[in-house]
């Protein structure tokens, strides 16, 4: 996956951001539009086979939209680009040059995605500066692998957020866990075996939000 369309998506924002700091509104805006960027550490769950993969940072980049629905409550969601880094062991057979077999943690690849959540978020505080979100996402593989797409999960998260002038900066944690088997039943010497491969990504996410 080329990231550069979610880069020009980022780079037309910014330029509607400049000029909109132009206009002046009466009343404020319900709707705010930004571009986000930030960094992940995912893992896969679940037995046997989630056994050999290992914890490793990515990043990923995108664009949110968000919708007042009331004083405290909104609906969002991104596009996101992801960029997921696992690591993976490999078991070493005894291939007689005197390394001893057995599973060697020294393998890292990656997988892209296009990551699509729908939060409710509900903002508090006296200036409503912390808020909390949660909904479904679905992340659809962009990489060529043999592993199922796209992935559906809940996503959840904490942040805050604050004006600077006429924008909002926005800082959240987020996690996505993942619902959907990556591997399901695969056939292993004439039986079929459920793998159970589940994903999960912690997302570290910086943002910033103009009106519309």
């Amino acid at each position: 996956m080329n990231p550069k369309p979610i880069l020009l998506i980022a780079l037309f924002l910014f330029t509607q951001f400049t000029f909109s700091q132009e206009r002046q509104t009466e009343k404020p805006s319900k709707a705010t539009l930004g571009i986000n960027l930030g960094g992940s550490l995912s893992k896969f769950r679940g037995n046997h086979e989630s056994e050999r993969y290992s914890a490793k940072t990515g990043f990923l980049i995108g664009v949110n939209f968000e919708y007042a629905l009331g004083k405290n409550t909104a609906l969002k969601t991104n596009i996101n680009y992801e960029s997921r880094t696992y690591g993976i062991a490999i078991y070493i057979q005894d291939i007689g040059i005197g390394v001893e077999p057995g599973w060697r943690d020294d393998a890292d690849f990656k997988m892209e995605y296009i990551t699509v959540p729908v939060l409710f978020k509900y903002s508090f505080g006296k200036k409503q500066q912390f808020f909390v979100n949660a909904g479904p996402f679905a992340s659809f593989l962009t990489s060529k692998t043999s592993y199922k797409s796209p992935n559906l999960g809940i996503a959840a998260g904490v942040g805050t957020q604050f004006k600077v002038g006429k924008g909002t900066l926005v800082f959240e944690v987020r996690n996505n866990l993942g619902l959907t088997d990556y591997l399901g039943k695969l056939k292993d010497d004439g039986y079929d075996i459920n793998h159970d491969l589940r994903s999960n990504s912690l997302n570290l996410i910086a943002a910033w939000n103009f009106d519309l």
